[in-house]
């Protein structure tokens, strides 16, 4: 991944935030404000269920790649986790670009018989954002991190970068 730095250990990985809002409700990216904090993969790195490193994913981004379950399911596994934030990978080296919608998370009641109780009820309190399989190797495990949102983001989406 080439950097516009001269530090060859910094770099900028572009991501897309994801919409939040109700079912059947408007769409938005309230959840999605800049922070920072050491990069760390999710265990199971699907999120499926409850995470098996939940202690080690306190005050992290935490890293899960796509599929297995929905994002809605991640997030609620990941912010029980007390991560600060999610970064979800997509699993096509294809995927060459970002497209819309990239995909978004649903407010409210939720599914997940294999869940607590506590899990049943989303709501967004930290940013996340998707991330194209092909820069998933800038990401490393253990450094710190910044994400921020651009301010300039085309109507409808909310760029960033991490």
């Amino acid at each position: 991944i080439k950097s516009r730095r001269k530090d060859p250990e910094e770099g900028l990985l572009p991501v897309c935030g994801m919409l939040a809002g109700p079912k059947g409700g408007a769409l938005g990216y309230d959840h999605c404000a800049p922070i920072s904090g050491e990069l760390i993969w999710a265990r199971p790195p699907r999120c499926d269920c409850l995470l098996f490193n939940a202690q080690e994913c306190k005050g992290k981004i935490v890293v899960a790649r796509r599929g297995g379950t929905d994002f809605n399911h991640k997030l609620r596994v990941v912010q029980d986790a007390g991560a600060v934030g999610l970064v979800v990978v997509g699993w096509d080296e294809k995927e060459a670009k970002y497209m819309r919608p990239i995909c978004s998370l649903t407010l409210g009641p939720q599914d997940g018989a294999d869940l607590p109780d506590r899990l049943r009820d989303l709501q967004v309190h930290i940013p996340v954002v998707y991330m194209l399989k092909k820069l998933e190797i800038g990401l490393h495990v253990g450094s710190e991190c910044f994400l921020h949102f651009d301010a300039k983001s085309p109507p409808g989406w909310k760029g960033g970068a991490v």
